[in-house]
């Protein structure tokens, strides 16, 4: 039941990040993670963390750069080609972990403002 509520908290935290709202084939974004200890619950703040990227069914080893956060959250900032798809997945890896991934629909911004509020100004 414990490893199950820290589970539970672990998504919530990834999908509180707002991580879909990602711009196509743009530069200089993070997607964010949270990685707790397969056996503790426990925060995993060392260690090396890999990504893997899944773009438009294409998954590899991602190009990107993973940085600790605090507490567990661990960013990942995606090279441009890696927000380049209709959708993608950052997959966040580390030995001592629970994997965390983090599902996006990278688009242009009205597009993610009105997946996000609904039609508006913004919309095309």
């Amino acid at each position: 039941m414990k490893r199950t509520a820290i589970i539970t908290a672990a998504l919530l935290a990834v999908f509180a990040t707002g991580a879909w709202a990602l711009q196509r084939n743009v530069p200089g974004q993070t997607v964010a993670g949270m990685l707790i200890n397969k056996t503790s619950g426990a925060p995993v703040t060392s260690g090396t963390t890999t990504v893997y990227v899944v773009c438009d069914g294409t998954y590899a080893e991602g190009g990107g750069t993973t940085t600790h956060k605090g507490s567990g959250l661990w960013s990942y900032a995606p090279t441009q080609a890696e927000t380049d798809c209709a959708h993608a997945a950052y997959v966040f890896t580390n030995a001592d972990a629970v994997n965390a991934q983090v599902q996006t629909y990278p688009g242009e911004i009205p597009d993610v403002l009105d997946q996000e509020h609904g039609s508006g100004p913004w919309t095309k």
